[in-house]
């Protein structure tokens, strides 16, 4: 950076922050019984999951630990939820349809 006196100062970059994108696919959707949570990417398999009525009340919550993670959906009712997945500072939602 050149400073108004003409001087020059140089600032050494200390840290960069690289965001955490979460890549996977939910399926089936609508479920049966059971979701499949698919990582996309190898970085994206410790992932947390939320599973979430349309009036916001938690109904179930865990990890992702590996590719094709299975989520039981036996206890949902019929209907639309959302299924958060959460890694890092990072969440993505999607609509999930249980039959």
């Amino acid at each position: 950076q050149v400073d108004f006196d003409g001087g020059l100062t140089i600032f050494k970059i200390k840290t960069i922050y690289n965001e955490q994108i979460i890549n996977a696919t939910i399926f089936p959707n609508p479920a049966d019984n059971k979701i499949f949570v698919r990582p996309t990417t190898l970085k994206n398999t410790n992932l947390s999951y939320k599973i979430i009525s349309l009036s916001g009340q938690l109904i179930s919550e865990g990890k992702i630990t590996n590719v094709d993670s299975e989520i039981s959906t036996q206890h949902l009712e019929s209907g639309v939820y959302f299924i958060q997945l959460m890694h890092g500072n990072t969440t993505i939602t999607q609509k999930l349809t249980k039959k």
